[in-house]
């Protein structure tokens, strides 16, 4: 699994976002699963502390 964040001032603040995977390469492509459209500039594979979107766990969870 892997988060989409924003660093900076605020940082910890911020929800952390499930990210989608280009399936051709199996790298994250920067668009979270909720389809906000927010510019997000790190991605890890923890979620440092933040609050996961209840959007994304939802989305992540259905069956596609």
């Amino acid at each position: 699994m892997v988060y989409l964040l924003r660093r900076g001032k605020g940082a910890l603040r911020r929800k952390a976002h499930l990210c989608l995977h280009d399936p051709r390469t199996g790298q994250p492509d920067m668009k979270p699963l909720c389809g906000i459209n927010q510019p997000f500039n790190m991605t890890s594979n923890v979620p440092w502390g933040c609050a996961t979107c209840k959007n994304c766990r939802k989305a992540a969870a259905s069956p596609r």
